[in-house]
């Protein structure tokens, strides 16, 4: 496994995958990392359905992607939701979600697998619900496409922290 500072720096998002199912182990691995995430009163109010072996659904869900076209390569998809029936602070238990996906993504990255955070398809949230038959409580907050690249991904370039600073003491110089 690599460290996780090497996770971070070597993540990056992946859209091309091998026609290669994802182990079961693996997947449990990637949701108990984002079980681990961090939650306003340890809420936990994520919940996630994980589609691979049902092609037809996987097709259907990538049909409410603006990127069907690679969304449907993915061996895997991971919805992942906020059940409003536990939240307690939608902006917070909203942050939560964000941080049970980066774990989920840098699990990924320590496996040697690869992932895409699919925002856009949101704007289906609707017709991800009836498809997935989920409950008035869980709202849809991304999907991740999951498998081995089929290639290396290019990381794209950053910013320097430095650009980013507001106000700080002398970190950087």
């Amino acid at each position: 496994m690599q460290s996780i500072l090497a996770c971070i720096h070597e993540r990056s998002s992946v859209r091309r995958f091998l026609a290669r199912a994802v182990p079961k182990e693996a997947l449990r691995i990637l949701l108990e990392a984002g079980n681990a995430a961090p939650s306003g009163k340890n809420g936990q109010p994520w919940r996630y359905t994980v589609i691979q072996e049902n092609k037809a659904l996987r097709d259907q869900l990538a049909d409410l992607s603006a990127y069907r076209h690679w969304v449907r390569k993915a061996p895997c998809l991971i919805v992942l939701w906020l059940d409003h029936s536990i939240s307690y602070d939608v902006t917070k238990d909203t942050m939560a979600l964000g941080a049970c996906i980066q774990n989920i993504l840098l699990a990924a990255q320590a496996q040697g697998l690869g992932c895409c955070w699919l925002g856009e398809i949101l704007s289906n949230q609707q017709k991800i619900n009836a498809l997935l038959d989920a409950g008035p409580s869980l709202v849809p907050m991304a999907v991740l496409t999951v498998g081995y690249p089929a290639a290396p991904a290019a990381r794209t370039s950053r910013r320097p922290v430095s650009e980013n600073l507001v106000q700080s003491d002398q970190i950087y110089d």
